[in-house]
């Protein structure tokens, strides 16, 4: 999967619990965040910068939580825990391996099997305004602008697990409701919970059941065998793949169904609904990689 920091991704098998999502893979959350559940993942955990975590932190491998991010729940990991500058934990943290800890951070209770560093942050800024200054005094100023040039840079990128979840900056997850300022990936055979605004398009994968509403920016795409238990809306196009099952009503631009699909509500389409099938789906699909040249003459014919 193509990674897209614009995008929510939600893997395959997912499922949202009263309290906690449980998944598999590495966790990412976004800077300014408001992330109204837990997580329990055997992967590893970031959050980014003035996040808010309103539920605990359970990992079997390492947790990395940038400044200013607010845990009220518990960290728990199997491994190695950072936590930046003007963190709080408000519940216990329980470190399995070494803990890398800044003095300006606040935790209620922890424990660590490990080595624990304490930094100060405060030493390394005066460092490093002295160490300007001087390169300053001396005319060096190209040196200087060059650190500055290197200072000013993102984080160091890091390579993510093959499963991963991923929550985009200034994106609000709760269990009632969810508001993506980008796109929304949810995977095959999830249990989702919370009504979904998403700003972009949406794709469900197939057997996934899915306790909320759906109002998208553009086009909404529902797998098969999935179960809707709510109302979709769209600006764009929406596609029911067969043996969805839809609970509500289906507002879009237009609407692509297969005669298999239940909708239990009321269609409205302003430029029509279209049936169609997965036999015309699938001849659609061999002849576009024909024509683009990906299979020859006898794989359309097959």
């Amino acid at each position: 999967m193509v990674f897209d920091k614009k995008t929510l991704v939600i893997p395959d098998n997912v499922k949202f619990e009263e309290h906690n999502i449980v998944t598999k893979g590495d966790f990412i959350i976004g800077d300014r965040t408001n992330f109204g559940l837990g997580v329990i993942t055997d992967g590893r955990v970031f959050i980014g910068e003035k996040a808010k975590v309103n539920g605990s932190i359970s990992t079997k491998d390492d947790v990395r939580i940038d400044m200013w991010t607010e845990v009220e729940g518990d960290v728990i990991s199997d491994k190695n825990v950072y936590l930046a500058d003007k963190v709080k934990i408000k519940g216990k943290l329980s470190v399995g391996r070494d803990l890398d800890i800044s003095d300006s951070t606040e935790v209620e209770k922890f424990e660590a099997k490990g080595w624990i560093n304490v930094r100060s942050p405060i030493s390394l800024i005066i460092y490093i305004y002295l160490y300007l200054m001087e390169l300053i005094r001396q005319g060096r100023s190209q040196e200087v602008e060059v650190i500055l040039e290197e200072l000013d840079k993102e984080d160091e990128e890091f390579l993510i697990s093959d499963i991963f979840t991923f929550v985009p900056n200034d994106s609000e997850i709760a269990l009632q409701r969810a508001n993506i300022k980008g796109n929304c990936i949810i995977g095959e055979e999830c249990r989702i919970l919370g009504n979904y605004v998403v700003s972009g398009w949406m794709k469900v994968g197939k057997n996934t059941k899915f306790h909320g509403s759906i109002e998208a920016g553009r086009d909404v795409f529902i797998g098969s065998d999935s179960d809707i238990v709510g109302s979709i809306t769209s600006k764009g196009e929406v596609t029911l793949e067969g043996n969805s099952y839809i609970h509500g009503n289906v507002k879009a631009k237009n609407v692509e169904m297969q005669k298999s699909t239940v909708v239990e509500g009321t269609i409205h389409a302003q430029e029509g609904v279209t049936f169609t099938s997965q036999e015309v789906k699938d001849i659609k699909v061999k002849v576009e990689r024909f024509e683009r040249g990906l299979d020859d003459y006898e794989a359309v014919l097959d």
